[in-house]
């Protein structure tokens, strides 16, 4: 739902009226009695200026509070008053018409499915760790849009992973809300818990595309291989090869597949460093997770499980597990209780410098290549505080990468300007691999 459609719901409702966008001073708070109310009938009203996203904000905030007192039938009756063209059903009624459509479309296209192929039982038992009623919703979920060009009457995973970056945005959420911060409350000494600011850059930091890409890339099992060795015993060889999850997805184009093994060759090569950042690293790895520059077609290809999962199960709690499985949730419950530093090197930047404007200019241009094999765009950064060159960083694989880099140097420079370690005539130049 947009800021602008909340945003003239609370108009609409006359909600606006009661914002309070002001500090509130005890000192000077007097009752409004009745015969204020009198006095003021034929007065003209006051006028304020007010954001749409404020306006958006309270009207979400009230969603909230009526969810967390009463649940879902208090949910659907605040979003029924506020947006009341909108038909809203309760979660049993929801799922069912869902589940009822797949199933329709489904037989509509000759698609039901009541056992899956061979090479697919792998993955529903050995990776998933859910077994679907409905098996074409697994396919589906695997299918990218390539695959259905050739093939019209098969439906991809485009939709399903619409419903499962909101079920992923739900259980990372419910998360966020029940976990306490790691710092204690100065009156009882108990455990703080969340403040929306840091829910709000945790749940950045997780359901990005490039941690999800991330987790597709490590999901994976093993499978056994039997051969006979050539030998004259002739001795029966067995042998064990990873099976990742990103291998099922059916695609119709070589072009997927090319990016597939490119990326799979960039995740062999820079896997350890990351996990081990991820392990250990106080300051979450923006700048390594990007530079792996994965398709988003990955991070897509889960979202759509979940929602497949979801539609199946009708259980937030089925998609939870699946969510723990990939090791979404453990990596932020670590992030939480290690009070590691999400915030993105750009919003920091922008804290430092404050009213100042930040100006990023990017280019590439073709790396020399050494060999064979296809010359790749070399990314560069300049970033400028006002008018001020800051810094220059080279050496990105792709335009957000290089400017996360460039922001996280302008920062170090930044701070040791203010602390006197950094002459201002000169200008660094940062070459990074």
């Amino acid at each position: 739902m947009s800021n602008s459609r909340l945003s003239r719901a609370a108009i609409e409702t006359g909600l606006d009226k009661f914002i309070l966008n002001e500090n509130f001073n005890a000192k000077k708070w007097r009752p409004f009695y009745i015969k204020n109310y009198i006095s003021t009938e034929d007065a003209t009203p006051s006028k304020r200026e007010m954001s749409t996203k404020t306006l958006a904000d309270v009207v979400e905030a009230l969603i909230g509070v009526a969810f967390q007192e009463g649940g879902m039938p208090k949910a659907r009756a605040c979003l029924r008053t506020f947006v009341p063209e909108v038909s809203w059903y309760d979660f049993h009624d929801a799922h069912t018409i869902l589940f009822d459509r797949k199933q329709q479309q489904q037989q509509q296209q000759n698609n039901i499915m009541i056992e899956l192929p061979p090479y697919y039982k792998s993955l529903e038992e050995k990776i998933i760790g859910y077994t679907f009623r409905n098996k074409a919703l697994l396919i589906e979920s695997l299918t990218h849009s390539s695959w259905q060009l050739s093939r019209s009457t098969e439906m991809s995973m485009e939709v399903l992973e619409l419903l499962g970056d909101a079920v992923l945005d739900s259980v990372i959420t419910a998360v966020l809300w029940e976990s306490e911060s790691g710092s204690e409350s100065a009156q009882n000494k108990k455990p703080e818990l969340l403040t929306n600011y840091q829910m709000a850059l945790l749940r950045m930091a997780t359901v990005n595309a490039d941690l999800l890409g991330f987790f597709v890339m490590e999901w994976r099992t093993t499978q056994e291989t039997t051969s006979i060795s050539r030998d004259a015993d002739h001795a029966t060889i067995i042998t064990e090869t990873p099976l990742p999850f990103w291998e099922f997805m059916r695609k119709g184009s070589t072009h997927v597949s090319a990016q597939q093994r490119a990326a799979e060759e960039r995740h062999a090569a820079e896997r350890e460093a990351i996990l081990d950042a991820m392990a250990r690293d106080d300051v979450y790895p923006w700048a390594k997770l990007a530079h792996l520059s994965l398709p988003k077609f990955f991070s897509d290809m889960f979202e759509a499980l979940l929602g497949a999962v979801f539609v199946d199960s009708g259980s937030l709690d089925a998609c939870a597990d699946i969510v723990e499985r990939v090791g979404i949730t453990p990596y932020l419950r670590r992030l939480i209780a290690d009070n590691v530093v999400v915030k993105h090197p750009k919003n920091i930047l922008g804290e430092l410098v404050t009213s100042k404007k930040v100006r990023y200019e990017t280019d590439a241009f073709m790396k020399e290549s050494v060999s064979d094999v296809t010359p790749t765009l070399d990314h560069i950064c300049t970033v400028f505080v006002d008018d001020e060159l800051i810094v220059r960083v080279t050496g990105g694989v792709n335009r957000e990468e290089i400017i996360t880099k460039a922001a996280d140097e302008a920062c170090r420079v930044l701070l040791q300007k203010k602390h006197k370690d950094y002459d201002g005539d000169d200008v660094d130049e940062v070459m990074t691999g």
